[in-house]
């Protein structure tokens, strides 16, 4: 189903979900997946190894997608199939009864894919959802039910204190016996990469990171066997490429006036970090509320995510704005402005890649490795560190910009420079990094103050001398950043770590 990817890296990426998935039940999971995560598939590859993994006898789980068809047809179609695994129910009765109903099947999971739709078709949806988990625990049932969404709002409002759901799992987690929980299908790490493409280079696949992302939907449609440009022409840059077009009518399906989220989602890929810098992008945007209406809603469905420096105080408005995976960001450089060009077989695919966009491809990179330099902290600082980090994320302020920076376990403050260009990287950088870790006091007073330069190559022998003679000093290159991924068997998971 994930093509070059391991299929054993996105399991191990919801292994806590699947261990719940994969259990006896009852349980509600609140699954959060954004677009081109594969959510429901890895939903549904965790229930159909419940058999073989758990000796669960599971009848295969229902799986029901909401979309633009009304309340009745869906609810004909749970009916349906409850027939089939005879449990005969009227069709035109309420949700609860087609929940309790599911609920009397040994072993049998509901996935309610797309469900703020099924929510927005019948507004009775969560109420009759609540009065069915009530009821079935009452009637000793045992209701294995997920919901799945890429709709944080709509996922919040289903445990929020409003919510007819609210009491219910509250006597739930008292009781402490059935497991209600949201979750979030995140993306893959670098890593992943790396083990799926053993020919690729290691800059190869810190570019086909910065290019691609995490997603498993995206990653799964690259062939391990073909070089980087070749599977950007493919994928990508062909008129018949499954990616052209697939990321704006992801935004058209989830979106009104895609226009004016196009224009933030292309000032965020170009570079724009502030709120002023995005508010630029489009004229119209010149109210705050207005721009923080679109910027809340992107946020919401998994697009954008919004850090704060880890020495901000609660409540500081200095926050940066990111997209919320790298292969969006590529998109939006240097894929929708050829789109149209390519689409009309205008422009041959390799034209595009050797023209228009390897020539600016370290510059973007060098945006990107930050992101993989978080996940090297987070899951490999202690192989040069000497113990793992507690806290990754971005540091700046007056005088002072790292990306990231970390506090390990053992107390000390690390401070990371990243720089992907041609030139190798010499003795300025470190100059550099040692001037601007005296401008901030995060971490200061701590024992321990390191400092990492991750860079595309190896650095100037100045800079190197300068490494040996310091222990508080690494330089992290493309070919250790990979190597570490390749040799081991740990497998990767990105984490939400403070950014």
């Amino acid at each position: 189903m994930y093509g070059a990817i391991p299929l054993a890296d996105v399991q191990h990426e919801d292994a806590g979900l699947s261990h719940v998935l994969r259990g006896p039940g009852p349980y509600l999971v609140a699954a959060f997946g954004r677009p081109f995560s594969a959510a429901s598939a890895r939903i549904l590859d965790a229930l159909t190894a419940a058999e073989t993994s758990c000796g669960i006898n599971s009848s295969a789980p229902i799986y029901l997608k909401g979309g633009h068809a009304p309340a009745r047809v869906l609810r004909q179609r749970l009916a349906a199939e409850l027939s089939r695994r005879d449990r005969p129910v009227d069709s035109d009765v309420e949700w609860s009864t087609l929940l309790r109903v599911a609920a009397s099947v040994p072993a049998l999971a509901v996935v309610l894919h797309d469900a703020h739709l099924i929510a927005e078709a019948d507004r009775r949806f969560v109420r009759d959802l609540a009065q069915a988990w009530r009821s079935t625990l009452s009637e000793g049932g045992v209701p294995r039910w997920v919901l799945v969404s890429d709709d944080r709002r709509f996922l919040a409002d289903v445990f929020g204190t409003d919510s007819p759901f609210h009491d219910p799992l509250a006597a739930l987690t008292d009781r402490g016996a059935e497991t209600a929980q949201a979750a979030e299908l995140g993306a893959l790490t670098y890593e992943s990469l790396a083990r799926a493409c053993p020919e690729w280079s290691a800059q190869d696949v810190i570019r086909g990171y910065a290019i691609f992302g995490g997603l498993p939907e995206v990653l799964g449609m690259l062939q391990s066997k073909r070089s980087l440009a070749s599977n950007v022409s493919r994928v990508l840059l062909g008129p018949s490429g499954p990616l052209l077009d697939a990321l704006p009518a992801a935004i058209s399906a989830r979106f009104q006036k895609t226009a004016r989220y196009g224009a933030l989602l292309s000032a965020l890929a170009s570079g724009a970090e502030t709120w002023q810098e995005v508010a630029g992008a489009e004229p119209e945007f010149g109210s705050g509320s207005a721009l923080g209406a679109y910027m809340k809603r992107l946020q919401e469905r998994g697009l954008v995510d919004v850090h704060d420096s880890l020495d901000a105080p609660a409540g500081a408005r200095r926050k940066r704005y990111s997209l919320s995976d790298p292969f969006h960001a590529f998109w939006f450089r240097f894929v929708a402005p050829l789109a149209d060009r390519i689409g009309a077989g205008q422009m041959q695919p390799m034209d595009a890649w050797n023209r228009h966009i390897a020539p600016g491809l370290d510059p973007y990179v060098s945006s990107q490795l930050p992101r993989m330099a978080r996940q090297y902290l987070e899951r490999r600082g202690a192989d040069r560190l000497g113990s793992g980090a507690r806290v990754v994320g971005g540091l700046w302020g007056a005088g002072y910009d790292f990306d990231p920076a970390a506090t390990l376990n053992d107390g000390s403050v690390v401070y990371a420079h990243c720089t992907w260009q041609a030139s190798r990287v010499g003795e300025e950088a470190l100059l550099r990094a040692r001037a601007e870790v005296r401008e901030t006091r995060y971490g200061f007073g701590r024992e321990r103050r390191a400092i990492m330069l991750f860079m595309k190559q190896p650095p100037t022998p100045d800079l190197e001398h300068m490494t040996l003679r310091d222990p508080n000093v690494e330089w992290i290159d493309a070919e250790r950043l990979v190597a570490g991924a390749r040799e081991s068997p740990h497998l990767a998971r990105s984490s939400e770590s403070a950014r």
